[in-house]
């Protein structure tokens, strides 16, 4: 009796699983903005179709033993579905603008990228009462309680559909979460679907036997596409909640319990070994590739550190500075036609060696600063699991030379290592920045003007940094620029119009003291920045050419004026800085860029760039470019995108299974790379030295203590009274974004 009872729970569940998956795949691939094709679709429902296995398997038991009243419905429910589809969808239209109102007003200013809150939290609350005036409207037609089950999921569907663009950006990085909510929901509502089904005459899966078949037929496609490379990278670029999903579903198949399996993608060369995985550190000489890329590592590559450097000509004085998610083709010759936001950088274009093809060597500020500021890669100073802080830094060793070394930020929370060496640290406007949400750029200009006056005035060489914030998300706007509308893009470009002219009052004065006679100027952004291409807004994230592109030029002393398409790097500023600064040569991934514009090299650079933005330890990306190629790996999803850039400049084409001997090639770069910096000899000796290299807690702590006397401040400017700090924040946040 019992195991009769078991199976026609089971059976239930099996159905409301069916109908969840067929919803939340249906729902995904709606609201996916690039659509990868069929083969993917259909890896898409086998992730969700194993998910709900194991929810159906673990469920089926306890859900036997409750009341039969729980299953017991009649097939009446359809017949009056069009009318409560109506009257939802009539409520949510009505309801929806004064959410938006209510939100506006409520949805806290401390949120980044709160207009994605706003507009989310509207789409919801208005679907939300479109779904209770339904089930209220029954409730009185049947005169019982009864709740509107066929307009739940239709909400929850809509929801996703329509919100795609605001749940994408408040799930950020948290996308699993939001598909794990959803396919519960969608299950909850698909078992009650299903009870009130149970009766009616016809099931598309009426017998066990067919539901067995379509089962296995699932799993069967499920480990085809899998095995596709092309078809699997497309599923983990277009949904990326369920690329997650897949991730998790590897974890069922890791033999060694490494946290990397060998099908379904994953990367680990040898699952039966828990040291053989992707994520793990080369042993030199072991015999084995324990990182499974670039095969054994024989030998300790050499590492080199940049001491007792000893300068060859004198001393010339260097104004770094650095825009905030900047994208290449605000720049000239990028830009089409006018209005341009940047006119002013458009004319410093003109006169500098400008680098039209200059890429990042990480997609986010953090990483990429710290690579500028040390001439290495990512991978050399940090793990998947943290930073070794061991590298020398540029204001560390232009210090030891006798520069006055100073630095300018506007970035409220920040890895100290992007600091690291610098003699004074002025990061007072960074309380405007706490919520993402100030207006700085000028404020900025003003104060790089006054310290460049004052260094200017002293006998000593200095390093200048300044640091501009305001293109970064949230994009506020600008009113008095050429630039109208309200929407991402065009709020964007108001912010990057406003920085360039705020960059204009520096670049006057330091017109105004010849200092480029001397002196040598760099600017470039720190990474680029999605605007809605394929659905994706900000960065952090992506290794698309939009994010990892960036302007760059130079502009000085010894500088050859002139646009160069030649491809060079972020790390390339490093070992320039020296050679035009001081005539010293300093070890570093990097080469000088006075080789492009003196004409002694005019091939494309090869170029790599990492990602460890996430919460996941163990989870990272590569990029590699080498000739017109760029490999694109997701170590942990196990997915790989090769594009050939001369032709498809846009990255729509996948050529990892069509060019397997450039796949190949690519894949060893990468790996050669990788090993010359991650192998258990260089980690043992950073290791050992990191306590000499890390701040001092003293150092942190007085950086908090300023932080919180600005606040301070700005609390007292806003008119707060300590008595009530709910509405000090309030006023603080308007403070900052003033």
């Amino acid at each position: 009796m019992w195991l009769k009872r078991i199976a026609g729970t089971a059976r239930i569940l099996a159905r409301g699983g069916a109908i969840a998956v067929c919803a939340q795949a249906i729902s995904i691939f709606a609201a996916a903005l690039d659509r990868p094709g069929i083969a993917a679709f259909v890896f898409l429902i086998g992730v969700l179709g194993i998910f709900c296995g194991v929810l159906v398997a673990a469920l089926s038991i306890p859900a036997a033993f409750l009341p039969n009243r729980w299953f017991i419905r009649s097939p009446d429910a359809p017949k009056n579905a069009l009318g409560e589809w109506l009257i939802a969808g009539l409520v949510s239209a009505i309801a929806y603008w004064p959410a938006l109102k209510i939100a506006e007003r409520f949805v806290p200013h401390t949120l980044n990228m709160r207009g994605s809150f706003v507009d989310g939290t509207a789409l919801a609350f208005a679907l939300f009462c479109g779904f209770v005036a339904t089930s209220i409207w029954k409730s009185a037609r049947e005169k019982s309680f009864r709740i509107a089950i066929f307009v739940a999921g239709t909400q929850l569907f809509v929801l996703r559909v329509l919100g795609s663009r605001p749940l994408s950006a408040i799930f950020l990085q948290r996308e699993f979460f939001l598909e794990l909510f959803t396919l519960a929901a969608f299950f909850i509502w698909g078992i009650g679907l299903a009870i009130r089904l149970q009766n009616a005459k016809r099931w598309l899966f009426a017998n066990s036997f067919s539901q067995v078949l379509a089962f296995g037929a699932i799993v069967f496609l499920f480990s085809a596409v899998g095995s596709m490379g092309v078809q699997r990278a497309a599923f983990c670029s277009s949904f990326q909640g369920a690329c997650h999903m897949l991730m998790f579903t590897q974890s069922y198949f890791d033999l060694d319990g490494d946290g990397y399996s060998a099908i379904l993608g994953g990367r680990d060369c040898d699952d039966m070994d828990k040291d053989v995985n992707p994520g793990t550190i080369e042993m030199v000489g072991n015999g084995k590739d324990d990182n499974c890329r670039g095969g054994d590592l024989t030998e300790r590559p050499p590492y080199f550190e940049n001491v007792n450097l000893q300068p060859t000509k004198a001393l010339r004085n260097l104004v770094l500075v650095t825009v905030d998610s900047l994208r290449t083709d605000v720049v000239a010759p990028h830009w089409p036609s006018e209005p341009f936001p940047t006119p002013n950088l458009n004319e410093l274009a003109k006169t500098s060696a400008n680098f039209t093809r200059a890429y990042v060597n990480a997609p986010y500020t953090e990483e990429s600063i710290i690579s500028l500021m040390t001439g290495r890669y990512p991978v050399d100073f940090r793990n998947q699991f943290g930073s070794f802080g061991q590298e020398r830094t540029l204001a560390e060793l232009l210090g030891e030379l006798g520069y006055r070394t100073v630095a300018l930020h506007q970035i409220y929370i920040m890895n100290p290592y992007m600091t690291y060496g610098f003699g004074e640290i002025d990061e007072e406007l960074s309380i405007h920045n706490q919520f993402f949400q100030g207006r700085t750029s000028m404020m900025m200009s003003e104060k790089a003007i006054a310290r460049f006056d004052e260094l200017s005035a002293q006998n000593a060489p200095f390093f200048l940094w300044v640091h501009y914030f305001d293109p970064h998300g949230d994009y506020m706007k600008r009113e008095n620029t050429p630039f109208s509308g309200n929407t991402d893009r065009e709020r964007y470009l108001q912010e990057v119009w406003a920085t360039d002219h705020a960059i204009a009052k520096l670049l006057a004065r330091l017109e105004e003291k010849n200092f480029f006679e001397s002196g040598l100027l760099v600017v470039h952004g720190d990474h680029g920045e999605h605007l809605g291409e394929g659905g994706r807004i900000g960065h952090g994230i992506w290794m698309s050419e939009i994010v990892l592109r960036t302007p760059l030029m130079l502009k000085g002393a010894d500088v050859r004026a002139g646009s160069f398409d030649t491809r060079v790097e972020l790390v390339d500023v490093f070992p320039t800085i020296f050679e035009l600064c001081a005539g010293v040569h300093v070890d570093g991934d990097g080469r000088t860029l006075a080789r492009v514009w003196n004409g002694e090299e005019t091939a494309d650079r090869d170029v790599f760039a990492q990602n460890y933005f996430t919460d996941s330890p163990g989870y990272f990306k590569w990029a590699a470019y080498n000739g017109p190629y760029k490999l694109i790996e997701d170590v942990y999803a196990g997915t790989e995108q090769l594009y050939d850039l001369g032709r498809d400049p846009n990255e729509t084409e996948n050529l990892i299974e069509a060019e397997p001997e450039i796949a190949e090639k690519m894949r060893a770069l990468l790996g050669e790379r990788w090993d010359r910096s991650v192998n258990d000899l260089h980690h043992r000796y950073k290791r050992n030295n990191v306590a000499k290299r890390t701040l001092p807690f003293e150092v942190v702590r007085s950086m908090e203590i300023r932080r919180d006397e600005w606040r301070r401040k700005a609390l007292e400017r806003a008119g707060c009274d300590p008595k009530y700090p709910a509405k000090c924040e309030a006023l603080l946040g308007k403070e900052v974004r003033n």
